[in-house]
Parts: C-alpha cells; structure tokens; sequence
C-alpha cells in the first residue's frame, strides 16, 4: 500500500512537472521569440497563484542590439536616467490581481558601446536569450491572460552610428602588421578637440578626429585611421598604399 501512494506522488509529481515545461509562445519581432512556462504554486477558496518563466530567445544568426536614451548632466557627465526603462520588453498578466499592475520587464545586457546622438547600446547575442520571472495571482478557476509588448525596435550594429569612447578605445592594442604592441588613450586637448595618444615603443603619436570616426596624425597627415565600429577596431592606412588593422588585447 505504501509502495503505491509512493507511485502515486511520484507520478502526479512528474506530471505537474511536465506541466510546467509546455512552452507558450506569446509573439516576437525582427527574429526575437517571447515565450512563457507556468506554473501553478498555490491555491485557496479565492485565489490560485502561478509562478511563470518568460523567455526572449535571439533567432537570428546575428547578435541585436536596442538603445536607451542617455541623459547628459550639467558637469557633461552621461548617464541613463532615473525614470528611463532598460528594458525592451514587457509582460503583462492581464487578470492578474496586483493592485499595481502584474507585469515584468526584460533587460538585455548593456554594453559600452554608445552613439553619436547620446544613446547606449544593449545587446542580445544571437542564439542566446533573457529570462525573467513573476509570480502573480489571479482569481480561482480562471485562466491566466499573459501579453507582451516590445519597448524597442532591434537592430543589427552596422544600423547604428556608433561613438568612440574612451571605455571603447583606451587599454593595450595589436597591429597586424608585424604584431606591433602599442597603447591608446582617448583625451582632449587644451583647445577641446578629441585627440588619440598612441605610445609604442617608448614614443608617443597625436592623431586628431576629424569626423566621427575618422582620425588623422598630426605630424603626418599622409597617416588616418578610421574606427570599425563593427567589430572595435581601427584600419590603419597611409597614401603610400601601407594598410594595417589595430585590435584591442
């Protein structure tokens, strides 16, 4: 007899488990897919309560990025602000009982990488996804309605205009040409130009940015180098017909 109520528990056990692993699709855009997992965790005489996992999964055989305004403060200092939402995606519980509203947020992974008109970039790297949890109530026997509403539209990073930073460019870098080792450090100048130090070998290089991400040696103006926002590095070329690629360590 005990054997039996053993299976029993163990068969309801695995059955409710499995429950739990049907996946829902609520709808997806530009290649990313929101789904959810519910589970119920309690119920009375009024309420029952669900416990539901949500899922963004990036598709797509590229990463997606998405930007969040930044607020410029008065020292010139950026920042996100206070009231401004990282999130690029929001699932409601539409008969949830929370007298605030039953919803979550879903929030990619910031990067450094930000744009020339004071956005920073947040990624979901392809292939990967977001997860986030809510646990909400609804009233016994109904079924819970869940939505979701994107926040931000997706793009691939070549779509954005991409700002040099310092977080970006300073640190320890390598050219293919003759594997040369060399550091840069992003600054300005004493009349507020941005300027890029380059110090290899003991000597030390100015090179000025003449655009947004272009830069031209202020002792040599035969020398520029133009940021790949793509992939964070710098082509180096020079009028004789000498072309280098510099990464970051």
């Amino acid at each position: 007899m005990r054997l039996q109520i053993v299976l029993l528990t163990t068969a309801l056990f695995i059955n409710n488990f499995l429950k739990a692993q049907v996946k829902t699709d609520i709808n997806d855009r530009d290649g990313i897919y929101v789904t959810y997992e519910l589970t119920k965790i309690e119920e009375n005489s009024k309420k029952e309560t669900y416990l539901a996992i949500i899922k963004a999964e990036n598709r797509n055989d590229y990463d997606v990025f998405y930007s969040v305004p930044l607020t410029i403060q008065a020292n010139g200092s950026k920042n996100i602000g206070i009231l401004q939402s990282k999130g690029f995606s929001q699932i409601s519980v539409r008969n949830g009982t929370g007298l605030l509203g039953d919803y979550q947020t879903l929030v990619g992974t910031e990067t450094n990488l930000v744009t020339n008109d004071n956005f920073i970039l947040f990624i979901i790297p392809k292939g990967k996804f977001v997860t986030g949890e809510k646990e909400f109530k609804v009233k016994k026997g109904i079924k819970p309605i869940i939505t979701n509403t994107f926040l931000m539209p997706f793009k691939k990073l070549d779509l954005f205009d991409i700002a040099i930073n310092e977080t970006a460019i300073n640190g320890e870098w390598i050219s293919n040409c003759g594997a040369i080792q060399m550091s840069l450090t992003l600054g300005k100048n004493e009349r507020g130009e941005t300027i890029l130090q380059q110090s290899v070998n003991g000597k030390q290089n100015i090179w000025k940015k003449i655009n947004a991400n272009l830069f031209e040696k202020t002792n040599d103006k035969n020398a520029t180098l133009s940021f790949n926002k793509a992939n964070n590095t710098f082509n180096y070329s020079t009028t004789d017909g000498v072309a280098c690629i510099w990464s970051k360590k």
